[in-house]
């Protein structure tokens, strides 16, 4: 294989990897412009007339994918719009010779690329698998048409309650026998939900590991006994009281007598009634261990003594002590057997009811028509590698894919590397048929996803295959594009030291191209209480007993962690009021230099367990956040509130849920106020007395407000979604504006994303369909009670600019000018007890070991050694997260941490690298620093020239005259009731009358018709008129008027060529325009009849004359506009009065 790799890293070398004819394989350090390399390589195949859609690239995250799709758009419009000196740069930058072909080439591939029928697919590799089953459902056995489901916390818990009742309805089943067999080896509940949970989460390695067996727990089974090397049927307990043991134990009693000390005479006597016992078992096997093991399992400490060997003489010493090793070896040997086989019969339960879990698992997703990330992987590796049509579906892809671009390869799973493996060995195949090539890019150092099967071994394995092959080129790539000197310096002393190296013996030494970028790292001693302060916490501790309806609790705020919390506070208000400066880029694209801003600044932590200080420290100082703690959106104030409405709405009698509400900034309601609900009357529940309240009209009134909405509201309940609920809510409640006003500038934005978040939250549950609220309540409750399923508070990623909070983990792949690496004392230390145990070599197709651990004590050594092989996996991973943490500062990392009483492994490292090099400061911090920016670089405050508003010609402020409306547009019957004197006796519903009938003869009088109850339906739905008394009896008139047989030629005519409803009319007449909307006009071949319904209710004949009279003018305005449609056709034009039943003929 061969190896391109530089000290400095220069882009001549890297670009190696981006040539289109070959395939390459990049081993790229943090920040060394790995995914710049990659969408090079894309733009280097396109100018080589690639189809776009040929080109696949994969990642492991919506994001990443997202960020390669901007990256190349930028890039191509680039050089679309880049002048032609600019255009040799960047083709020259991207290993492009600049002659005139590949210029005018590069021009057009951003066209050529919005244009493209099949566009380069960036793609995770999730969605990758979701399009290929998508395809080929039947091929795959799936259900066409599936969907893709991401939490599935409430599935797994509906799962597992399954199996326990089906444990439950059958007692004495073996289900049930194997599930209390599983909890006393478990130590209870928890530990069996832990290891069942486990199994469910390596689900996809199970049915790998089982793959072509019938039954799966009977095959994993005999595959564990075959490893541990063991016969059932065997005793071990038994054979260790063979006949030859049983000599030793006697002649051992012989010479413990010799030596008779009260200790020895004891041990005899033990061993005496042990062999008369009438059935050598385990009881009797753990009573004789007392007598050659410890506590802990050891053999005792039996040494010479001159008194002994005296007693027993210098032969019978020397026999004794060999007698000693020889027995306590044999029954080591016992109870190593006894552990393997209680090893065995306990993953045999695992493997049954782990089986029944999954089954009961996948069923419910099944019932659901879903499917999750594991399905995807896994029912693509079983479409391309073992299904019947395999081959033919190889055949299908391949035809479509001719270069593959994985990203992030560190993070690949064994499950995705099997699933892309028939692609890289159909592109090894045929390389003379077409152009095609396998580029890969990953980094060892930066693999901290172990929790989602991430196998860093992978990489190393894809690139010796990738070598061999296709003669794929390896490139490395150490020298940072975005650390300053001091970043650098501090990550080489660090992962350069003996012990670090042991582990990452890959390391090599980093270097950066930004040489002259300022920078600097501080190292702050842990903090720690002083003696004073902690005995001050102890007293508060043990205070006396106290009433608490009187005294409230002593609570001692103070620890350490929160002094490193307002350590971290101290140093990010430091950085702000001096303005400290940083690199960065304008609006133009251009670099500049600027102050530091609260977006510049990250906080990372191993994990979210002291999160909550950091933020009610920073939330103190009045420094803006962004926090990061899991499934927290249901615990925040504004949806708690949002959570109380929607319980008042269904519950309206709930007197706390309304006092919540109107509390709440949705109606903002005063102390005052609801002393005056509560006092207002002795009967009713609140929501009553709300709704009886004599309050004057005025709509600022918390109350009246309460008042007017709730029951509004109350309305809609199980009439419309959820969704649609709450929109209506949020915008006829003006929620959002009224939370942002009650919150500090620098929770505005958080509060806001949080109830959009809500928002979209409604539309997630059954994909919004359902419009139960109170399915959509269970909901959140049930959420809530599972940790797992817990929604996340939305990132901010608009407005104002604000310190962010995270995890390492969500930190991978960002970057930030300042880095604080707090809590760096927290070791995070792994639990295994109680998990699955999976061995899955990166050469194998499949896993070679299953099984779950046990606790330490009950740990066969076979097993053992497996387990410390990954726990040195775990702690090399522990030091890429040290990497990722490290590597992400630009300029600045700041690292705290309080001390605890183990020994911190990385604040140790760090204090250990820079003793090597510094000496501390007083304050016992350690700072490396590097640069610093020059003051004609400093940018100057613009002062802004207050100009006097410039004097305004009055003439320019009268308005332009304009012609009355009423003289440029006619609307017919608009006219007529503007010109109308007669009292037409319409009551107060009118306006809303003649909208519902005239909608319900146009929908009744379609082709073809609708029903009444349809119409009913619909109309009730559009004019939410649902619980309106009237709305019956305005559709009984409609339906009376359509079925009366006088109108007949209006509804039911038998010879026609064209009847329209509610036809538009629009047309110019002289300088004006007339439109208008014909109820219902029916086109003959010889005459037009033109109908226009009238609501009125009128029934004097007289009064109807007199109305005709009036509306004769509109009509002849139609009559005008159909006559340009339908020229030389005779018109006859009626007025049909649907309350009296008459239809009028105007002349």
């Amino acid at each position: 294989m061969k190896t391109t790799n530089s000290p400095g890293n220069s882009p001549v070398d890297s670009l190696v990897a981006a040539q289109p004819d070959l395939s390459a394989t990049v081993s790229a350090s943090a920040g060394t412009g790995k995914t710049w390399l990659l969408v090079t390589r894309i733009i280097r195949l396109l100018l080589a007339d690639t189809e776009p859609g040929s080109i696949l690239a994969l990642t492991f995250t919506r994001k990443a994918a997202a960020e390669m799709q901007m990256r190349l758009q930028e890039r191509l419009y680039q050089l679309a719009t880049a002048d032609d000196s600019t255009l040799t740069e960047l083709l020259t930058q991207a290993g492009i010779t600049a002659i005139d072909d590949h210029k005018i080439k590069s021009r057009e591939l951003y066209e050529r690329l919005l244009h493209a029928d099949f566009p380069v697919r960036l793609q995770t590799f999730h969605s990758f698998c979701q399009d290929i089953l998508s395809h080929f459902p039947l091929e795959a056995d799936i259900t066409p048409g599936f969907e893709l489901i991401e939490n599935t916390a409430l599935l797994r818990q509906q799962a597992l309650e399954e199996l326990f009742a089906d444990a439950t309805r059958n007692a004495q089943g073996k289900l049930a026998n194997d599930l209390d067999v599983l909890m006393q080896a478990c130590n209870g509940p928890a530990n069996t939900k832990t290891a069942l949970n486990s199994m469910l989460g390596h689900r996809s390695d199970w049915w790998a590991f089982c793959e072509h067996c019938n039954d799966n727990a009977a095959y994993a089974s005999q595959q564990l006994q075959k490893q541990l090397q063991i016969d059932v049927n065997t005793d071990p307990h038994i054979q260790f009281f063979s006949v030859v043991t049983r000599e030793k134990l006697l002649d051992f009693v012989d010479l413990l007598r010799k030596h008779a000390t009260k200790t020895n005479l004891g041990h005899a006597q033990q061993i005496e009634h042990a062999l008369q016992a009438e059935s050598l078992t385990q009881s009797t096997f753990q009573r004789l261990q007392a007598v050659f093991l410890t506590a802990r399992y050891e053999p005792r400490t039996r040494k010479p003594s001159k008194t002994q060997a005296a007693n027993m003489g210098e032969d019978g010493e020397t026999a004794f002590l060999e007698l000693h090793h020889r027995i306590c070896t044999s029954m080591l040997d016992a109870r190593e057997i006894s552990k393997r086989i209680q090893a065995l019969e306990l993953n045999a339960v695992w493997y049954r009811t782990g089986q029944r879990y999954i089954e009961l698992y996948q069923q419910l997703k099944r019932e659901l028509r879903v499917l999750d990330f594991t399905d995807l992987e896994w029912n693509c590796y079983r479409l391309l590698n073992t299904a019947d049509n395999a081959h033919w579906v190889q055949y299908k892809i391949d035809q479509r894919i001719n270069h593959v671009l994985i990203d992030e390869f560190q993070d690949t799973n064994p499950t995705q590397w099997q699933l892309i493996t028939p692609l890289l060995e159909e592109i090894a195949a045929g390389p003379g048929e077409r152009a095609r090539s396998f580029f890969l890019v990953g980094d060892e150092k930066q693999s901290i996803y172990s929790f989602r099967r991430a196998n860093p071994e992978l990489q190393r394995q894809a690139s010796h295959h990738l070598a061999e092959n296709v003669s794929a080129v390896a490139v490395r790539l150490d020298a940072s594009r975005r650390s300053s000197p001091a970043i650098v310096e501090t990550v080489n002393a660090v992962f350069k030291q003996d012990e670090i190296q042991r582990c990452m013996p890959e390391f090599s030494d980093h270097n950066t191209h930004l040489q002259q970028l300022p920078g600097s790292v501080s190292l702050y001693p842990l903090c720690q209480l002083d003696h004073d302060t902690a005995q001050q916490a102890d007293d508060l501790a043990a205070t006396a007993l106290r009433n608490p309806l009187l005294a409230p609790r002593l609570i001692n705020t103070r620890t350490a962690r929160t002094d490193e919390a307002k350590l971290i506070a101290d140093q990010i208000d430091n950085f702000i009021n001096e303005q400290t400066l940083i690199s960065a880029k304008d609006q133009a694209g251009n670099d500049c230099v600027r102050p530091i801003e609260y977006g510049d600044i990250m906080i990372l932590m191993r994990n979210r367990t002291h999160i909550g200080i950091y933020e009610s420290v920073l939330r103190d100082r009045g420094i803006p956040f962004t926090g990061s703690q899991r499934g927290s959106l249901l615990e925040n104030q504004e949806i708690q509130d949002l959570e109380k409405l929607l319980d008042s709405l269904m519950a309206p009698f709930n007197n706390l849920s309304i006092a919540q509400v109107l509390k709440s900034p949705i109606f903002a309601a005063s102390d005052a106020d609801l002393m005056y609900l509560a006092q207002a009357s002795k009967q009713g529940k609140w929501y009553q007395r709300l709704l009886a309240l004599n309050i004057d009209p005025d709509t600022s009134h918390p109350l009246y407000r309460a008042a007017r909405l709730l029951p509004r509201w109350q309305k809609l309940v199980d009439t419309v979604p959820v969704h649609d609920l709450l929109d209506r809510i949020y915008a006829e409640g003006n929620i959002i504006q009224r939370y942002v006003s009650s919150v500090p500038a620098s929770q505005q934005q958080r509060v806001s994303a949080n109830l959009l978040r809500f928002l979209e939250l409604s539309l997630e549950l059954d994909s919004g369909r359902y419009p139960s609220l109170s399915h959509f309540l269970h909901h959140l409750r049930s959420i809530r009670a599972h940790k797992d399923g817990r929604p996340d508070e939305p990132a901010v990623t608009e407005g104002q600019a604000s310190v962010q909070l995270m995890t390492i983990h969500a930190s991978k792949g960002l970057e930030a000018p300042m880095i604080v690496l707090a809590d760096c004392d927290n070791q995070g230390k792994h639990n295994n007890a109680y998990t699955t145990l999976v061995d899955w070599p990166a050469q194998h197709h499949r896993p070679v070991r299953f099984q779950l651990i046990t606790g330490q004590q009950s740990m066969d050594q076979t097993t053992a050694e497996i387990v410390k092989r990954k726990q040195s996996a775990q702690h090399r991973e522990e030091l890429n997260l040290l990497y990722v943490a490290l590597t992400r500062a630009r300029q600045y990392l700041t690292v705290t941490g309080s001390a605890c009483r183990d020994k911190s492994g990385w604040f140790e490292y760090l204090e250990t690298a820079m003793k090597l090099r510094l000496k501390p400061d007083p304050d016992s911090a350690y700072h490396i620093r590097f640069g610093h920016y020059y003051k004609r670089s400093i940018p100057e405050k613009k002062h802004v020239v207050v100009q006097q508003a410039p004097v305004v010609d009055s003439r320019l402020r009268r308005p332009l005259p304009m012609p009355a409306a009423a003289e440029q547009m006619i609307a017919p019957s608009q006219r007529v009731h503007e010109d109308q004197h007669v009292n037409t006796s319409q009551d107060a519903d009118g306006s809303q009358r003649g909208i519902v009938i005239h909608r319900a003869l146009d929908l009744m009088s379609r082709r073809p018709p609708l029903t009444a109850d349809q119409v009913s339906l619909q109309i009730r739905q559009e004019s939410s008129l649902a619980d309106d008394i009237e709305l019956d009896r305005w559709l009984d008139e409609a339906r009376r008027t359509l079925n009366d047989v006088r109108f007949a030629c209006i509804f039911k005519p038998t010879d026609y060529r064209k009847v329209m409803n509610e036809l538009p009319v629009l047309y110019q007449d002289d300088d004006k325009t007339v439109f208008g909307l014909i109820d219902r006009l029916i086109v003959n071949d010889d005459s037009i009849i033109l109908i226009d319904y009238k609501t009125h209710q009128v029934d004097d004949e007289a009064q109807l004359d007199t109305l005709a009279r009036e509306f004769s003018h509109q009509l002849s305005l139609y009559e005008k506009g159909v006559s340009k449609l339908w020229p030389n056709i005779k018109i006859n034009s009626g007025l049909l009065f649907t309350h009296s039943a008459h239809l009028l003929w105007i002349e």
